[in-house]
């Protein structure tokens, strides 16, 4: 996706070097994010409904992750204001990638646990009573 934003969107028509860099950076935010839902769905375990459960996980997970990916992402665009091209290209192609690894992870990370908790803990257990 953020590929997709930068090439069509903004026109930019060819990755530098440095954007080779932009997998394993991302990778580490992106695990990061994954921790801290998972993190905070866990500490929620005095919240028996999945309901209450996994409304308070997007809301104070969610909060704590964009606040983080949001001030990293502000921190990378900061560099398209750079009059070196491979800085910017850089810097812009970053700020995406870092928005879309939230975005992505806040869509996906409730249903996962979501589906964690509906279908592979019962599983867990059952193997457990054999």
């Amino acid at each position: 996706m953020a590929l997709f934003l930068y090439h069509v969107v903004f026109g930019v028509q060819y990755l530098g070097i440095l954007n080779g860099v932009a997998a394993f950076v991302i990778i580490g935010i992106g695990v990061d994010d994954v921790f801290v839902f998972i993190s905070t769905f866990r500490q929620a375990s005095h919240l028996r409904q999945l309901q209450h459960r996994m409304i308070y996980t997007i809301q104070t997970a969610g909060r704590a992750t964009f606040l983080t990916s949001f001030t990293t992402a502000a921190a990378y665009a900061a560099n398209t204001f750079s009059q070196i091209p491979a800085v910017h290209d850089f810097g812009l192609f970053m700020a995406l990638i870092v928005s879309c690894c939230w975005l992505w992870v806040s869509l996906l990370m409730p249903a996962t646990l979501c589906v964690w908790v509906e279908f592979v803990e019962p599983q867990k257990h059952a193997w457990l009573s054999w």
